[in-house]
């Protein structure tokens, strides 16, 4: 009878003896790896901890809702720039400009790679920024790299007013508490004005409804596209994004050819006709339209989270809501970028 047992049991057990036993291996090589990074110095500081123990804590500490806490004590303890390890992959949690220069300078040394989820990958798509590593990644930060910054984003003030006072307006008319969905269809139109210089609402609302869609499957578990789940409908709401952003890139060209004033000082004229000084190399469309949904990803809900915080903590706060409300009624109309350089009650709201 022991015999039989063992032979009922036995393709079962094997089977997950080896699995055990890969996996195993696998978190005995990704420790050996981290021990010789930190020993060779290519790592920042960190906690390494014991294997296992050091999961289990790792959970321990999620379930609690400790993760934040957790961060802010490495953060006071190693720095801005800090290792942690969990499951045998690791990662560096990076907070400060110099950080950034300590990830490109080991981004060239190809020491770095994307460790985006595989869905994530999938939603954002193989040409975006947000997926590349090395040389293309390279490539990718030097076409976009000047037009963000602070003298050439003074090109979009006028029409960022105009929006934003239309909006500002609109919202007071209403007379009652704005959603968030208010603020994120307000960071929809700032993107789109600031591109094509006019709002197409329809398009806008369009957008809108994929986007939510779209990001519904950031959470998702699994990359297989079954009918009827989140990561199925998001990739659908992708599809149509891209294919509103076809039609945008069209629109783009006929209306500004590659030597008109709009196509050299706008981010959309940039992706479009931009070129490589080392090889004079362009995007392909695909790569353009997944940076083009990257762009639109990274400003929105970052700009309605952003404004949502903000608000929320200056109606806590009186003082610096009247403090705030005082110096922006000295501003002049239309606004110029000296006057926001100069505004350090709006500039602190903006930093914090």
């Amino acid at each position: 009878s022991i015999a039989h047992a063992i032979d009922s049991v036995s393709p079962y057990s094997t089977t997950i003896y080896a699995l055990a036993g890969i996996y195993a291996l696998w978190m005995v090589k990704n420790e050996l790896d981290l021990i010789m990074k930190r020993l060779q110095r290519k790592l920042p500081p960190g906690y390494l901890g014991f294997p296992i123990l050091r999961e289990i804590e790792f959970i321990q500490t999620i379930s609690t809702g400790g993760i934040m806490k957790s961060l802010h004590e490495k953060r006071n303890k190693y720095g801005t720039i800090f290792t942690q390890s969990f499951f045998g992959a690791t990662s560096i949690l990076a907070g400060g400009q110099d950080d950034l220069n300590w990830i490109f300078n080991n981004d060239r040394k190809a020491l770095t790679e994307v460790a985006w989820p595989p869905n994530i990958v999938m939603l954002l798509g193989p040409g975006a920024v947000a997926n590349q590593t090395g040389k293309y990644h390279r490539v990718l930060r030097r076409l976009l790299e000047p037009y963000f910054a602070p003298r050439f984003v003074t090109n979009y003030l006028k029409c960022m007013d105009e929006t934003t006072s239309d909006e500002l307006e609109s919202w007071c008319e209403a007379g009652e508490f704005q959603s968030s969905e208010v603020f994120k269809m307000y960071a929809l139109r700032l993107f789109y004005v600031s591109a094509f210089g006019n709002v197409d609402e329809e398009m806008i609302a369009s957008l809108h409804d994929d986007f939510k869609q779209w990001l519904g499957g950031f959470m998702s578990l699994t990359t297989k596209q079954i009918p009827g789940t989140s990561f199925a409908e998001a990739m659908k709401a992708r599809d149509r994004i891209l294919d509103t952003v076809d039609v945008l890139i069209d629109k783009f060209m006929s209306e500004n050819p590659e030597d008109s004033e709009r196509a050299q000082i706008t981010i959309m004229g940039r992706l479009i006709y931009g070129k490589d000084k080392d090889d004079n190399r362009v995007m392909t469309r695909d790569e353009m339209k997944d940076n083009i949904l990257n762009l639109i990803f990274a400003g929105h809900d970052t700009t309605y989270a952003s404004i949502s915080t903000l608000l929320y903590h200056l109606s806590e706060n009186k003082d610096a809501m009247d403090a705030l409300a005082t110096e922006v009624s000295t501003l002049s109309d239309p606004l110029t970028a000296d006057e926001l350089r100069n505004a350090p009650v709006l500039n602190a709201c903006i930093h914090e």
